[in-house]
C-alpha cells in the first residue's frame, strides 16, 4: 500500500495536501461569522488581511518619502539614529524640510551672532526658592519628559537616566512611580505623582506621607499631573496580567490584579483643592511641586492665578507643566488621541517676553533679557517659578511628535537674546515642554 502512494511521486502528494488545505480553509471561511469578507470571498478574502498587514512595510520602503511619515519620518529617525551612533548629524546638497508651509519650524537667526569664545553657560533656574526647604537647581532649558517605566522598558529608562546625568537635564518619571533605574544613571528626577498616586499611595490608595519623605531623598521635586494631552480627562485600567512583582512594588498595588486609575484625583475637584495640594506637598517634603495639565481654554490658568494672588505666593505651584494635544500615551482612544486638548502649535500665542524652543522630547521656555521687565501670571512670570529675575523654564511634555509652536518674542525680533521659534516629552515616550503666558482668543 504505502509504495503504490509513494509511486504517484512527490509532486502529487504535495498536490493533495495542497487542495485538502484549501478545501478546509474554504469549509471553515463560510460556516465562521466573524468576518463577512470571508464568508463572502472564503480563501481569497485572506488576501486582505496579509496585505493590510505588509501596507505598513511597504509604505515604509518603498511609497512614503523621507519627510512624509508621523510623529517622525525617516529624517529625523535617521537624524537621531546617527547622533547615537557618534556618526555626526552632518549632511549635504541641502535640506528636504518644506519651509513653506504654515506652522514650519523656523530658527530666527541674527546677522552678528555671539562668537563661541564669547558665549555663556545656560544660567541655572531656582525651582522653589524661598519657599521650600530644598530648592531644585535647574540646569538646563531642554529636559526629558514624563514616560512609565512599564509602559516603556528597563533597558530605555536606563538609557534616558544616563543620557539625562551626560546633558545635566532633568528625567520626569511619569505616572507610574520611581524605579530603580529612574536614579541608575545619576541625573535629576522629578516625581510626577498620577490621579493612581502610583508609588506614593499607602493600601488603600491614598497618598502616603511615609512614601512621599521618603522619596524626597531622591527626587529633586514633586509633578501632580491633572491629564495629558493624549487623554485629558480619562482614566485607564491596568490588567492583572501586566502587574508583574516588579510593577507591584514600584507602584504599590497588588501584584496580579486589575488596577484602576480615576480620570481624576480625588482630593483634587477645584483650583482651590488643587493649591491646597501643592502645599502640603511642599511642606511636607521641602521639594518644590509643580503641576502638569493639558490645556483645554485659558480660563484654568485665569482660575489658578487669581487664586494664588487671592491667597498668596506661598499656594502657588512652584512650575506649570503644558502638555499638547499631539501627545502620546500607552493607551487611549483613538477619538481622544484625535480630538481632545488645545495643540501645542495653536496655543502658543506668547507674550513679547516669552519664547518656546524646539526640541525632540521636551523643551523648557527661555528665559528673557534681564531687562525686560516680566510678565504677570501666577507669580509674575511666564509660568510661576519663585524668582525675582528670571521666569519659570517650565517643562510642558509632549510624548510624540514633533509639536511646534509658533512664536517670536519682540525681544527676540530686536536681536537682544537669541531665540527659536516652535517647540517640538515621553514617554514614554519622549512628550515636549514649553513655557510661556498665552493671551486670550479674540
Amino acid at each position: 500500500m504505502l509504495k503504490d502512494i509513494l509511486s504517484y511521486g512527490i509532486g502529487t502528494l504535495v498536490a493533495v495536501v495542497a487542495v485538502a488545505g484549501l478545501l478546509f480553509l474554504f469549509v471553515r471561511d463560510i460556516t465562521q461569522k466573524k468576518h463577512s469578507v470571508l464568508r463572502n470571498y472564503p480563501v481569497i478574502g485572506r488576501l486582505r488581511y496579509f496585505f493590510e498587514e505588509m501596507g505598513e512595510y511597504f509604505r515604509q520602503y518603498f511609497f512614503a518619502g523621507d519627510r512624509d511619515e508621523m510623529p517622525f519620518n525617516r529624517a529625523t529617525r535617521g537624524w537621531v539614529y546617527r547622533l547615537a551612533k557618534n556618526e555626526g548629524g552632518i549632511i549635504g546638497f541641502g535640506s528636504t524640510y518644506d519651509l513653506h508651509h504654515a506652522g514650519a519650524l523656523i530658527f530666527v537667526n541674527h546677522p552678528f551672532p555671539v562668537l563661541e569664545e564669547e558665549r555663556q553657560p545656560t544660567p541655572t533656574l531656582l525651582l522653589g526658592e524661598g519657599y521650600c526647604k530644598q530648592p531644585f537647581e535647574a540646569r538646563s532649558i531642554v529636559n526629558i519628559s514624563g514616560m512609565s517605566f512599564g509602559a516603556i522598558s528597563t533597558p530605555a529608562v536606563r538609557s534616558l537616566s544616563r543620557g539625562a546625568a551626560v546633558a545635566g537635564c532633568w528625567l520626569d518619571t511619569g505616572e507610574g512611580g520611581l524605579s530603580p533605574y529612574h536614579v541608575e544613571g545619576g541625573c535629576d528626577v522629578i516625581m510626577q505623582i498620577g490621579t493612581a498616586k502610583y508609588g506614593v499611595r499607602d493600601a488603600h490608595g491614598n497618598l502616603s506621607n511615609e512614601r512621599l519623605i521618603e522619596l524626597a531623598r531622591t527626587v529633586k521635586a514633586f509633578e501632580i499631573k491633572l491629564s495629558q494631552g493624549a487623554k485629558p480627562g480619562k482614566g485607564g485600567v491596568l490588567p492583572g496580567g501586566k502587574v508583574t512583582p516588579e510593577i507591584a512594588a514600584i507602584r504599590g498595588i497588588p501584584q496580579g490584579e486589575d488596577s484602576i486609575s480615576p480620570n481624576r484625583h480625588r482630593d483634587a475637584a477645584n483650583t482651590t483643592e488643587l493649591l491646597d495640594q501643592v502645599a502640603y506637598i511642599r511642606s511636607l517634603t521641602g521639594r518644590p511641586v509643580g503641576i502638569k495639565t493639558a490645556i483645554g481654554g485659558w480660563h484654568f490658568l485665569n482660575e489658578i492665578a487669581d487664586n494664588v494672588l487671592r491667597r498668596g505666593l506661598e499656594y502657588a505651584p512652584d512650575f506649570i507643566v503644558i502638555d499638547g494635544g499631539e501627545g502620546g500615551s500607552g493607551a487611549a482612544p483613538q477619538a481622544l488621541f484625535d480630538h481632545m486638548s488645545l495643540s501645542s502649535r495653536r496655543r502658543c500665542r506668547a507674550r513679547p517676553t516669552c519664547s518656546t524652543n524646539p526640541v525632540s522630547r521636551s523643551a523648557s521656555g527661555s528665559w528673557p533679557p534681564a531687562s525686560s521687565s516680566p510678565p504677570p501670571g501666577p507669580r509674575g512670570r511666564c509660568a510661576s517659578a519663585r524668582t525675582s529675575s528670571t521666569p519659570l523654564a517650565a517643562s510642558c511634555s509632549r510624548s510624540a511628535a514633533s509639536r511646534r509652536c509658533a512664536a517670536t518674542p519682540t525681544h527676540a525680533r530686536r536681536g537682544s537674546r537669541r531665540t527659536t521659534r516652535g517647540c517640538s516629552a515621553g514617554s514614554s515616550s519622549r512628550r515636549s515642554s514649553s513655557a510661556w503666558r498665552t493671551t486670550p482668543p479674540a
